[in-house]
Parts: structure tokens; sequence; C-alpha cells
């Protein structure tokens, strides 16, 4: 006859591995989105083409949508507004220049070419409203 003791180990053992299981299934199937607080952390973007100032919570601007690194403008309804930087040259909010990649890095090498062009972008870039370079001279 078999000993009790061992039975009552094999059942708890599988007890474990079953729990285990299960709990890494729950976990993985969580969604992972930001706490709701984040919703209302405001961020100011710019339209790229008028200029425009907008100053709105995160949450809001995700419901507007996002396509390319743009957000919608609630006024226009394009994909037009960006990150504001400071120019200085003037002190002036303008857009923050992006480089559209056709895909993401895939190594290091990409990265620093893509970098590069980064850098070379912004030694290039005019302030619309100054039309001077955003390049600080010091």
């Amino acid at each position: 006859m078999k000993d009790p003791k061992k039975i009552a180990q094999v059942v708890v053992i599988v007890l474990v591995i079953i729990g285990s299981i299960w709990c890494g299934v729950w976990m993985m199937s969580r969604s992972r989105r930001a706490p709701e607080w984040t919703n209302d952390i405001k961020y100011e973007r710019i339209d790229e083409n008028t200029l425009e100032l907008m100053t709105l919570p995160a949450g809001q601007w995700e419901s507007l949508g996002e396509k390319g690194k743009k957000y919608k403008n609630p006024n226009t309804g394009t994909f037009t507004m960006v990150p504001v930087m400071t120019c200085p040259s003037c002190g002036e909010k303008i857009p923050v220049p992006y480089l559209r990649p056709k895909q993401a890095p895939r190594n290091p090498m990409e990265l620093q070419a893509l970098m590069k062009q980064e850098r070379e972008a912004m030694a290039n870039y005019v302030c619309p409203k100054c039309e001077q370079s955003t390049t600080a001279s010091r």
C-alpha cells in the first residue's frame, strides 16, 4: 500500500505547479496600461504648419490619436501636432524636427547612422519664426 505522506507531497507539488502556471498566464494576460494618474499630465504640442500651441492632458492627446509621432489637431483634424522646443536664437517655441525612419534600427550601426542624420538635421534646422539656425552657438 502507498504511503499517505508521499501522496500528500505529490498532491502539494502538483497544486504548486498548477498554481504557478495559472499565475503566469494571468500575469501575461493583464494589459500593460499606464496608470490612470498619468492621463492628467499636461503636454504642450505645436502645429507644425500653423505654429499654433496647444496644451492638453496626456489622456486627451491619446484619445485624439497619433500617426507617425504626430498627434491630431482637434481644430483642423490633421495629424500635425508635434512636441515643442525653444529656439536658442529668438526664444520662441517651435516644432521639433523629426526624421522619419522607414523602420526602427536593427543594429548599432543603423542606430549610429540614424543618430548622425538627426544631428545633421538639427544642425541644418532653421527656426520658422526668426529664420536663424537652431544650433546654439557658445
